[in-house]
């Protein structure tokens, strides 16, 4: 598989291994054809964008060459006399064919465009923050000073603008005024004539109840565009001052930021006593896990001791802070395939923040397995895109994932959950992500132990449930028997 990353230096992978793509005209003619997104691009067209107008007597042989080099180094495998699928020839001069995903400059657009076509706010805020994170500089950042290169730099960079401020819009109908300050304000210093960031700056601060800094942002704006360009705000700005000044309700936060976790957490219809101790150290470190410190909270107890239960008090709860909830259970009977608990707290994240590319996932979501040889090197890549996946959701919002009777837990369950508590996955795993795993002690296998082991020093939080005392049996005797009336 090729890959090849032009927002920030060029790097080209085959196979997953960096190889070098020649010197500056040959990297040159493989950006130049990368540029043109999949269109033809004649010999004589590659010249002039090479030579900038000054072509020696023997360029069209010295493209040809290049464009020979470069096909050796992409298709290692092909034979001499076979025709080349990557760059091709095709009258009158060559073309980029490369599969989906295999262009990160290519890919980004595609995000960005999909994006748009969402109405849930914490998709698209999911699928930009993944798309913005594949940028590691300017767009074909060496070959800066080339009228091509200039031209699609510009082009991206302006693409690149309108997601960050798109994913800013979704951010603050998402309730998320206060954090998403500090990201505006660098966008409006280093745009500072862009009128929809400062819209969107001065409307987050209003939202995080800084009222008088909304009203001096808009000033600022009003200043810089009198000055750099002569003209007055845009309506847009304009209507914003209104509104705030006027304090329309339209501007409020909203009152929930996702308005429903992605589990259904069931409805608290029963008292629930006896386990403050308990729900508050769970809470403590789900608050740790907001901060960015990716926790792990182990609750065991006897059946019947009420472990499901408390793991619904922490869902509900967090829920209604913002956080996604999903959640899967180990099945009790045998038949259900590897990972199950997996497939089915996955599939619930699907429906409210697609994956920004879902093969990677198929095994789990669509229980579709690649017909591969390498066996481990599959699980190997199910596992990193597991972790790739959370941690892109978890950048939206914080992540609560429950494990359930992990005692019942199948080898595959336990090396996706290894892997993803490690961090080991990938480091774009690491964020706002809670696991919470429910099991019985007394029946816990080799595998658990093994895992349980392997996790002592990430020191999780334990929880380790019992009976109810006198004094909490008695309240809730006397909370049920009230309820029942």
């Amino acid at each position: 598989m090729i890959a090849v990353r032009v927002l920030g230096p060029m790097e080209v992978t085959v196979g997953g291994v960096p190889v070098g793509v020649g010197g500056p005209r040959q990297r040159c003619v493989l950006a130049r054809l990368i540029a043109a997104r999949g269109q033809v691009v004649s010999v004589d067209r590659i010249i002039e964008d090479l030579y900038a107008g000054e072509a020696p007597p023997r360029a069209y042989a010295a493209v040809q060459s290049y464009v020979s080099r470069l096909r050796r180094v992409l298709e290692p495998r092909r034979a001499a006399w076979a025709h080349a699928e990557v760059l091709v020839t095709s009258p009158p001069g060559y073309a980029a064919r490369l599969g989906d995903g295999a262009v990160d400059a290519w890919s980004f657009e595609e995000e960005v465009r999909r994006a748009a076509e969402l109405g849930d706010p914490v998709a698209v805020h999911a699928r930009l923050s993944a798309a913005l994170a594949s940028w590691r500089g300017a767009a074909f950042e060496e070959f800066g000073g080339l009228p091509w290169a200039d031209l699609e730099a510009s082009r991206l960079a302006e693409l690149r603008l309108t997601a960050m401020e798109a994913r800013a819009d979704a951010a603050l109908r998402l309730g998320w005024a206060a954090r998403t300050v500090a990201d505006l304000e660098r966008l409006t210093a280093e745009q500072p004539l862009r009128e929809e960031s400062w819209r969107l700056l001065a409307l987050a601060l209003y939202q995080s109840g800084r009222q008088g800094d909304a009203l001096a942002a808009l000033r600022r704006v009003r200043e810089l565009l009198a000055a750099e360009l002569g003209v007055d705000p845009g309506p847009a700005l304009r209507g914003l001052e209104r509104d705030i000044l006027a304090h329309e309700p339209r501007l409020s936060v909203p009152a929930n930021g996702l308005g429903m976790p992605v589990r259904d957490v069931p409805v608290n219809r029963e008292p629930y006593v006896g386990r403050d101790a308990e729900l508050a150290l769970a809470l403590r470190t789900a608050a740790e896990t907001a901060r960015g410190r990716r926790r792990i909270v182990l609750v065991t107890g006897d059946a019947g001791e009420g472990k499901t239960a408390l793991a619904e008090q922490v869902s509900r709860r967090l829920a209604a802070e913002g956080w996604v909830v999903t959640a899967g259970r180990c099945p009790e009977h045998d038949g259900a395939p590897a990972g199950w608990p997996w497939a089915e707290a996955l599939r619930q994240l699907a429906h409210v923040v697609p994956p920004a590319d879902p093969r990677p996932l198929a095994a789990l979501l669509d229980g579709e397995h690649a017909a591969e040889d390498d066996v481990a090197a599959a699980r190997f890549r199910l596992h990193q895109a597991v972790g790739q996946y959370l941690g892109t959701v978890s950048r939206a919002a914080p992540l609560l994932l429950v494990l359930d009777d992990l005692h019942r837990a199948d080898g595959e369950t336990l090396a996706i959950l290894a892997d993803v508590t490690a961090g080991a996955a990938s480091a774009e795993a690491a964020g706002q992500v809670l696991v919470m795993a429910t099991y019985r002690a007394a029946e816990a296998g080799e595998r658990l132990d093994g895992w349980m082991a392997a996790l002592a020093g990430r020191y999780p939080a334990r929880i380790a449930l019992h009976g109810l005392d006198e004094a909490a049996a008695g309240e809730l005797i006397r909370a049920t028997c009230a309820l029942r009336r």
